[in-house]
């Protein structure tokens, strides 16, 4: 089992940056705010790739608070962006990294429960 930890912790620092502790935690923090599930589920119904002011409108939430969960969530790699001509933010979810990490904590947790 500690073969396939430390496999998983290695592809988490090489995909999410994560090389402490602190960083797994942020990493944590950020997939467990509402407010990251609620975005990520508002990018994956929306029928065009929304931009943040099409995305805070919609969930009704201040421009401020998106744009900051938005940057941690670029932080974490879990979602793409660009930026258009007119300094317009384009998101998308990057559903490779998202699976990843879903399969990773999966992992953990399981090593969690077999070590509690």
């Amino acid at each position: 089992m500690n073969e396939v930890l430390n496999k998983q912790l290695k592809t988490l620092s090489e995909i999410f940056s994560v090389e402490s502790f602190q960083d797994l935690e942020n990493l944590g923090k950020v997939m467990s705010h509402p407010l990251t599930i609620k975005i990520l589920n508002f990018i994956k119904n929306s029928e065009e790739i929304p931009n943040v002011k099409t995305i805070y409108t919609n969930l009704e939430i201040p421009q401020s608070t998106c744009s900051g969960q938005l940057k941690k969530m670029r932080e974490i790699n879990i979602v793409n962006f660009v930026k258009n001509s007119n300094n317009n933010v384009f998101y998308s979810i990057h559903f490779e990294n998202l699976e990843k990490l879903v399969k990773i904590l999966s992992t953990l947790k399981s090593f969690e429960d077999v070590n509690s």
